[in-house]
């Protein structure tokens, strides 16, 4: 009895709209992809066919490893990458969450401007900057490990003086008029006096202050189980008043985060600011008036709670210039 032969399945060009697609299987490897030729453009999207047939015929008899790779998912980029670091960060695990619109695109096909999109989306400044490295470092790795050569997203520098901040007086207007109209005094006076992250903020419970030491404990966890700890020293009288006045309980209402902005800015137009001040920033003036006051930047590091140092160098001007100013008044005969 004869064995028919089994004739070997190719690929077929077909037309889905004005666009001509490659698709079926091919030795096992199903393919289903544009071509991005108009339906005129047979002979040409058949020539790419037949080159997408030899690369997976190669891969095949282990020949390349060219055809698996370049049709590996960003999704699967990432999940290398997590295998080789084994310690993720929240930073990562946020791009990760971020960028999970592109899981399902070809890793190959994905263009810097797309990430940069995403990630502008969510955060900006110094923190856009942080977020593109750790995508690059995904990047960095599979095109280490499948030979790919996908673009990196450009991290130009940033210009520290878009961080925002309020002078001295401006602190005392701004407390002035919020105490005045009992508009969140204590969530500003606390944000500016306290350097918390508005998140910090919404976080703490009277178990958070220590009455004796008039001292702010402040405890991140993050989500691989551990905890970055700090202590800020409260020497702010009201402060010291409404947080020894908490018995028990959350300490502020979580539903003002989403308004806190647009009242800051009322209030802020109201005695005269017109800068695009946001919340955030009263974090930056925390660190200023450290810096006029006296601190260098390993203070403002260890009360901003700053894992690297690097992120406290955007302060470095005000240092510089509190420095100056006293080596003109000592270093003169």
């Amino acid at each position: 009895m004869k064995l028919k032969k089994r004739k070997m399945k190719m690929l077929k060009v077909k037309a889905r709209g004005k666009t001509l697609y490659i698709s079926g299987t091919f030795m096992g490897q199903r393919v289903r992809q544009s071509t991005g030729l108009p339906i005129n453009n047979k002979k040409k999207a058949d020539l790419m066919r037949l080159g997408i047939e030899k690369d997976i015929f190669d891969y095949q008899m282990g020949l390349s490893h060219k055809f698996v790779n370049e049709n590996r998912k960003w999704l699967e980029a990432v999940e290398l990458y997590n295998k080789h670091k084994v310690d993720l960060s929240d930073v990562t695990r946020l791009v990760v969450s971020y960028l999970s619109p592109l899981n399902s695109y070809k890793f190959v096909r994905i263009r810097p401007d797309l990430i940069d999109d995403l990630l502008s989306a969510k955060v900006s400044g110094s923190s856009l900057n942080r977020y593109r490295n750790v995508a690059n470092a995904i990047i960095n790795y599979a095109n280490k490990v499948w030979g790919t050569d996908v673009d990196r997203v450009p991290n130009p520098k940033v210009d520290d003086s878009r961080d925002e901040h309020l002078v001295k007086h401006e602190v005392k207007n701004l407390l002035s008029v919020a105490k005045l109209q009992h508009m969140y005094h204590y969530e500003f006076r606390s944000l500016i006096f306290c350097g918390l992250r508005l998140g910090e903020l919404l976080q703490l419970d009277h178990s958070n202050y220590d009455r004796t030491s008039n001292t702010l404990f402040i405890h991140r966890h993050t989500k691989n189980t551990k905890t970055n700890s700090r202590s800020i020293p409260i020497a702010d009288k009201e402060l010291q008043d409404f947080f020894g006045s908490k018995a028990k309980g959350i300490m502020f209402d979580k539903v003002l985060s989403k308004k806190l902005n647009s009242i800051l800015r009322a209030l802020l137009r109201g005695i005269g600011v017109s800068r695009n001040v946001r919340v955030h920033d009263l974090r930056h003036t925390f660190a200023y008036l450290l810096a006029q006051s006296g601190a260098d930047l390993g203070d403002i590091q260890l009360l901003m709670g700053h894992k690297d140092i690097s992120q406290t160098m955007r302060y470095r001007g005000w240092i510089r210039s509190r420095a100056e100013k006293h080596i003109s008044k000592t270093l003169t005969i």
